[in-house]
């Protein structure tokens, strides 16, 4: 018993340990995996710096090539010799994009022979360089640290930034050597210019919580050479005054220097930043290894001490099982004198019968003991009452408990509620039986007596009428209840009921309880659906918007269940109702802030392509009245209209440079373009909420075209969702109606004129036939929502 004893503290001890070890063990693997993605983020800054080298360079070996081009003389500086040099040092260190040295090489080729024009090699290195900055804009993506992100967001911005100054030096340097400053040089100075302040505010937003930095980007920007460049160019966009090209270039290299050192600035911060933070996860790793250690010790010790105290004890454990033996030996004795008690060995001779057992049946202990309970057995008790009684006591060794039928030595009868248990060794042998009993008798007699006048053959009166008033009140505590009669006037109601109604008893009684619910469940026949239910015997399941008397909403689950009498004819209704006030508003405020979200999101895609927030309003609302006159419900109509301010969130990872242009794309940039219908359907994509599936669909298939030339998939007809068929309408006729960046809003004429002929090739032809007989009602919409 000792070994076992400490056996089983041993095991107590090892739980609390092993728990603590899984607990360390898992904040030690947790800090390694912030190391690792912190190793991870280091590796992404090397890869932004070695970009920014190249880009660098390249801004400057482009503004050293079109000046040379530019220059009749064609005579190659040693600064862009030398310059040539540095990028090919950079390129060495910069290990993706293997192809950029070939294009540089190519276009080098091609400067040195003249082949190219000074604009030509302009947009040469333009275009490498644009697509290192569109790579240096995905790098935050792949960051998990907040901080460490915005720092590499602020250096995109920055990046951005001085590469609007480059090109600025580019065209003003070809410009200046040229003596001729073009209209799309002008143009494109212009629009550098303006981008350039955009990106330098989102600079300054991303690190407001980096004074330091900060000060240190004002102090930069507050240098003579970059006052002087924007001089320089102001003079050259605004009088007929020509600056020096060569002073233009030397003033305007050194401010974009000025660009250099502050991304150097960053980077440098960004690294300190980094290593701190792996160095407090190797602090960490080290100082749970040493708190564990420590406290397994203590925990030894203590487990320790604790199992010596115990087992020191376990004296004083006997002594008081002891005591708790003598103590049940008295209350063996109380019960023989409070009960009717009989004691039989293994074969239910009788061996002990106390004074109540023998008053109750009339024998002597003398006459009683060595007999068998046959003596008092009643004729009118089944045989198969005792075999279960033994089958019970015997073979299954459990206590068996019932009501018993006796007889008496002077004849008579009497009723016993009778528990008899089997007293079992340590072996599991049964030593002897212990019956103890209660007088039933007249308890007995009284309900043969109600059987016999009232029918009724429910064994335990008692129990019958407990469990049945347990029943009413867990009913009334839980649910509200009412009884109407068959014209649905309230003959009864419980207090939970009436508290939920706000009305008193009185003003409850004889009232119709259509009265008491939301004028709505009439206006859709509820009332008279359920009505028609319960006269056809069925049980009715709603849920019901009932109105308190101060007429605030109170949703009821509700079942109602038609009563009959003995003739099978409904006599009332009960109603039993649940409160789901609570849950029916959370539902709905669920509901609205995901509507809210929805729409917010689909104003933010919207307003990058310089959109107002009515443009999704718009869009919604046609799509809601298209839907419905398309024949699908209410509910799919309004999913669609929630759904619809999502269709082009996949524009917020377009770049600006493409999303905001005000010509036509490029045949790259139109590719990048048409991946926002792609990118919206990804992010939303995967949900189990019908909203996010929606809007999902609408996001990937709405530029989809019913002739099948549309994308990103090219599907046709009816393989195009119908929520995009309807989108897609309601998004063109929006958009044609409205100023864009690229063109001027059109005329109504001019908008039908177009829909006719794109029905079946770009529409839904039966969509657009629905949408032209109904066309006022849209109308309407766009000038009650008009920007």
């Amino acid at each position: 018993m000792k070994l076992n004893l400490k056996s089983k503290l041993l095991f107590l001890a090892l739980v609390p340990a092993s728990i603590i070890l899984v607990l360390s063990i898992g904040r030690v693997f947790y800090d390694f995996s912030i190391k690792e993605n912190l190793n991870k983020t280091k590796e992404q800054i090397i890869e932004a710096k070695s970009i920014s080298d190249v880009v660098h360079f390249m801004q400057r070996e482009r503004g050293y090539s079109t000046g040379f081009l530019a220059d009749e003389q064609n005579k190659k500086s040693l600064p862009f010799i030398q310059n040539r040099k540095d990028l090919d040092n950079a390129l060495k260190a910069l290990k993706k994009f293997p192809y950029l040295k070939e294009n540089i090489a190519k276009t080098r080729e091609d400067i040195d022979e003249l082949k190219l024009s000074s604009s030509q090699a302009k947009e040469s290195y333009t275009k490498e360089i644009s697509y290192l900055l569109d790579h240096i804009k995905t790098m935050p993506t792949m960051v998990e640290n907040l901080e460490d992100r915005n720092y590499l967001q602020a250096y995109s911005y920055l990046a951005s930034a001085k590469e609007q100054l480059g090109r600025i030096r580019a065209t003003l340097h070809e410009a200046l050597v040229s003596k001729t400053l073009s209209h799309k040089n002008f143009s494109q100075t212009k629009e550098s210019l303006k981008i350039y302040h955009v990106e330098t505010n989102r600079f300054e937003k991303t690190l407001h919580l980096q004074p330091e930095l900060l000060l240190f980007y004002h102090t930069t920007l507050n240098h003579d050479s970059l006052k002087e460049m924007f001089a320089m160019m102001d003079t050259a966009l605004n009088t007929n005054v020509m600056p020096n090209a060569a002073k233009w270039f030397e003033t305007a290299t050194q401010s974009i220097d000025l660009f250099q050192t502050l991304e150097a600035k960053l980077f440098e911060d960004l690294q300190n930043s980094i290593n701190l933070k792996i160095e407090n996860a190797n602090q960490n790793i080290i100082l749970v290894i040493f708190s564990l250690a420590l406290l397994l010790a203590a925990l030894i010790y203590l487990m320790r001490t604790i199992i010596k105290k115990i087992l020191s004890s376990t004296h004083i454990l006997n002594e008081e099982f002891e005591n708790s033996l003598m103590l049940l030996e008295q209350y063996k004795t109380t019960v023989d004198r409070s009960f009717i008690v009989s004691k039989t060995d293994p074969n239910g001779i009788i061996r002990y019968a106390n004074k109540a057992f023998c008053d109750i049946s009339g024998y002597s202990q003398e006459e009683l003991l060595g007999k068998s309970h046959n003596i008092i057995r009643h004729p009118d008790m089944p045989e198969e009452t005792f075999k279960e009684i033994w089958h019970t006591i015997k073979k299954l060794k459990k206590p068996w408990v019932g009501e018993v039928k006796n007889l008496a030595k002077n004849g008579s009868s009497y009723w016993m509620k009778a528990f008899i248990n089997p007293i079992l060794d340590k072996d599991g042998n049964v030593i002897e039986y212990i019956a103890i009993r209660t007088d039933i008798t007249e308890l007995q007699e009284d309900k043969e007596r109600i059987r016999d006048t009232l029918g009724i053959t429910t064994a335990d009166f008692t129990e019958a009428r407990h469990q049945v008033k347990e029943y009413e009140n867990a009913i009334n505590e839980t649910w509200s209840v009412i009884r109407t009669d068959t014209n649905n006037v309230i003959t009864y109601m419980n207090d939970t009921f009436i508290k939920k109604s706000g009305y008193t008893r009185d003003e409850l009684m004889g009232r119709d309880c259509s009265e008491l619910r939301d004028q709505k469940h009439k206006e859709k026949g509820d009332c008279e659906i359920v009505k028609q239910k319960l006269a056809n015997k069925e049980v009715v399941h709603m849920q019901f918007e009932n109105l308190t008397k101060e007429k605030t909403p109170c949703y009821m689950d509700t079942t109602i269940i038609p009563i009959a009498n003995s003739n099978g004819e409904i006599i009332e209704h009960l109603h039993l109702m649940s409160d789901v006030t609570e849950l029916v508003l959370m539902h709905q405020e669920i509901e609205k802030t995901q509507q809210e979200i929805i729409f917010r999101m689909g104003e933010i895609g919207e307003s990058r392509n310089k959109e107002t927030g009515n443009h999704v309003r718009r869009v919604a609302n046609y799509a809601r009245i298209l839907a419905l006159k398309a024949g699908l419900s209410e509910n799919k109509a309004e999913l669609i209209a929630d759904a619809s301010p999502m269709h082009d969130i996949g524009k917020v990872a377009i770049p600006d440079a493409i999303l905001l242009k005000p010509g036509s794309f490029e045949p790259h940039e139109w590719e990048i373009m048409k991946s926002h219908s792609v990118i919206g359907y990804k992010v939303l994509s995967g949900s189990q909420r019908p909203l996010l599936n929606a809007s999902a669909i609408i996001a990937h298939e709405h530029h989809e075209k019913y002739d099948g030339s549309g994308y990103p998939r090219g599907i046709s007809g009816e393989d195009i969702h119908i929520y995009a068929r309807i989108v897609a309408i309601a998004d063109v006729f929006d958009a044609l109606g409205a100023d864009r960046v690229y063109k001027k809003a059109w005329e109504l004429e001019k908008i039908l004129e177009f829909f006719e002929e794109q029905k079946g090739k770009h529409f839904d032809p039966k969509l657009m036939n629905i949408f032209l007989e109904n066309l006022n009602e849209f109308l309407e919409i766009r000038e009650k929502y008009r920007d």
